[in-house]
């Protein structure tokens, strides 16, 4: 059986208007960052962890938020 060793790091970034996504892999596992553009710079509004979950679950949940499928602020 082969053994694949996957690189620490950002991996996909995912942006549409004024929302972007970067799916990150850390020791943990997957993750994906969540930013919002204000003016002319962008803020990181939140860190979603899928760590119990795989890399295209990170990629859907980068996408739903740029599509906006879903808000983190209230």
């Amino acid at each position: 059986m082969t053994t694949y060793k996957i690189a620490l790091g950002e991996h996909h970034t995912y942006q549409r208007d004024d929302r972007q996504a970067k799916v990150n892999y850390t020791q943990k596992g997957w993750s994906v960052d969540l930013y919002e553009r204000n003016s002319e710079s962008w803020s990181k509004v939140e860190t979603r962890d899928c760590f119990e979950h795989s890399e295209t679950w990170a990629e859907d949940v980068a996408e739903n938020f740029v599509d906006r499928m879903y808000d983190v602020r209230a």
